[in-house]
């Protein structure tokens, strides 16, 4: 089957907004006693931008470091499989590729490097970003989509370009380039949409 069936991608923006709150409460019995105050600190001129942090890229155990890349096993019919890589040849001085999933960061890619995720079929937004920082375009303003069907697996590659939207490969010519290819696992996937895949039974392979 050919991926224009189940694999789609269109513009899809999104504006980002500010929010600031600050509360502070106080409780007990008796009265409070404020006896000292520090001033804040000053506000940064307008000519100095306000940037926005960075995805919660936490670090994984050395454990976690993923092993050398094996053929996708199937997935069952109510998951959806995405193999997102990075290619071999990329230039490891351009810095991590972060791939986001429905707007929230997942994981990070190095030059040779994979991740393979499912989520429940249905349109997703999926994108990677290389040195994104300040503006995180993919966690703030995600824009391609893809539209992934139950029990298939499909296999993309980070733009080097940067573009945010990934390449599209067939699982011949993906796992030809996924050869020696490891599993990133070094941050902690924040992407709540992302699930456990899971193997089809040995009863369901057969009917």
């Amino acid at each position: 089957m050919s991926l224009s069936r189940f694999f789609s991608f269109h513009q899809r923006m999104r504006p980002g907004r500010w929010v600031l709150s600050l509360s502070m409460v106080a409780a007990g019995c008796g009265p409070v006693a404020v006896t000292a105050s520090a001033p804040l600190p000053p506000l940064p001129p307008p000519s100095e931008p306000m940037l926005m942090a960075a995805p919660a890229a936490v670090r994984a155990p050395a454990s976690r470091k993923g092993a050398v890349y094996r053929p996708a096993p199937a997935v069952v019919p109510e998951l959806a499989q995405v193999v997102f890589f990075r290619s071999a040849t990329a230039s490891p001085s351009t810095g991590p590729a972060h791939v986001y999933v429905d707007g929230e960061f997942h994981a990070a890619l190095m030059p040779n490097g994979f991740t393979r995720l499912c989520v429940a079929p249905g349109a997703h937004s999926l994108e990677a970003y290389i040195d994104d920082a300040p503006l995180y375009a993919g966690k703030s303003q995600p824009k391609t989509q893809a539209v992934l069907e139950g029990g298939r697996t499909v296999f993309v590659a980070v733009s080097e370009m940067g573009e945010g939207a990934p390449v599209p490969h067939g699982k011949r010519e993906a796992e030809r380039m996924l050869k020696g290819a490891r599993e990133q696992r070094q941050v902690i996937s924040r992407a709540v949409r992302v699930q456990p895949c899971r193997e089809p039974s040995e009863q369901a392979r057969r009917a």
